[in-house]
């Protein structure tokens, strides 16, 4: 299940690049009316959503790369909290309740707001005639008398619980041996993907914590996670900004994918950067080029999975005509352990699809605007 989910995902995105790349080109165009421009825009939400969907499958198939950080997990509730307080139905309360001390995290902070976010909908769902959905984050000093449901273990240590409880109409004991399985829903065709909780399942196992559910038929069901607790940070906790977009200076870069919409949607937006381009479908054409204009390249941005030369050769084969070359690699699939040791070995960045506007320009631009081997990193 996880090499066809993470095959599904790969096809998808590769589809998610183009749409999203020719939808915020159109929305750059000057004469572009404010009617169009936010039509426009729900493509690229729609877009996002998709990207979502995918991150779920790949959750799933456990191939997705998490980017752990310290960061203030009280803080993160609250937002949810207040976010859902506008978007969930106005016969549905919402009540915080946030223990006092710490609650810093080391862990991915998106996929962490992903388990709050499936955990809280499923919660908005079971309660189509609304009810109270509280949300409660505490401390746990457990002893091994506590085990994990799902693997049997004894839990005995220091944890932070994340808790959503509903008042909703419960789930049968019938239903609730299947609740984590993927594609498993109860929802009626159309509503529901069956992927929710078992992204939450992947993304809590991930990160080496636990979840458990109890339920009662019309009393409502009570999900509980249990995160590893992490050091106290000293000082701010920093969020990276956004990229703005970043133009080029005339500089020629050769892209190198074999799916031609995708390799149009990224001409398209590196010409309208500023950027020259030269583009193929092949590994091998795209040496042969290089090997004619050596001189006048400055860039290789090249897909991983081609059918005659794989993105890892041709950047070997490139690497042994001029060892400084810099290449960007792309791909549908999530950073591997060959896309680790390719980036140790000179790759600058590996660009995952769908990959947006903003992106590719601010990765173009950090990539051209530094020596060779002193940035290097997975985007």
């Amino acid at each position: 299940v996880g090499q066809l989910a993470a095959g599904i995902a790969h096809d998808f995105n590769n589809i998610l690049t183009s749409i999203s790349g020719f939808t915020e080109l159109t929305q750059m165009a000057p004469d572009i009316s404010p009617a169009v421009s936010a039509n426009l825009e729900k493509i690229i939400s729609a877009s996002q959503r998709a990207a979502n969907l995918v991150r779920q499958l790949l959750d799933f198939s456990r191939k997705t790369i998490r980017n752990p950080k310290r960061f203030d997990l009280a803080e993160t509730i609250r937002e949810a909290a207040n976010f859902f307080d506008r978007a969930i139905p106005e016969n549905i309360k919402i009540v915080l309740a946030v223990a006092p001390g710490e609650f810093t995290v080391k862990a991915d902070p998106t996929q962490i707001q992903q388990v709050i976010t499936n955990l809280v909908i499923n919660a908005r769902d079971a309660m189509p005639n609304g009810g109270e959905l509280s949300l409660e984050l505490d401390h746990l000093e457990a002893d091994e008398t506590l085990t994990c449901v799902a693997c049997g273990l004894p839990m005995a240590g220091t944890w932070l619980t994340i808790t959503v409880k509903d008042s909703g109409e419960g789930i049968s004991p019938e239903v609730l041996p299947h609740i984590f399985e993927p594609f498993f829903t109860t929802k009626p065709v159309g509503e529901g993907t069956g992927l929710g909780l078992s992204q939450v399942f992947g993304i809590i196992n991930q990160h080496d914590g636990h979840i458990t559910i109890a339920s009662e038929i019309g009393k409502g069901t009570t999900f509980k996670v249990y995160l590893p607790t992490s050091e106290r940070l000293d000082g701010v906790i920093e969020t990276p900004p956004q990229p703005d977009l970043k133009h080029g200076h005339g500089e020629t870069i050769l892209i190198v994918e074999d799916e031609s919409i995708v390799l149009d949607a990224c001409r398209s937006v590196l010409e309208h950067l500023g950027y020259r381009t030269l583009t193929t479908e092949s590994g091998r054409e795209a040496l042969a080029i290089y090997q004619a204009q050596k001189n006048d390249i400055a860039m290789v941005i090249t897909d991983m999975v081609m059918p005659d030369m794989d993105g890892s050769a041709l950047f070997m084969a490139l690497k042994a005509e001029t060892p400084g070359i810099k290449v960007v690699l792309m791909s549908g699939y999530p950073l591997n352990e060959n896309g680790k040791e390719l980036l140790e070995m000179g790759v600058v960045a590996w660009l995952e699809k769908p990959i947006s506007f903003k992106q590719l320009s601010n990765v173009v631009s950090n990539a051209l605007s530094v020596k060779q081997g002193r940035w290097s990193k997975p985007y």
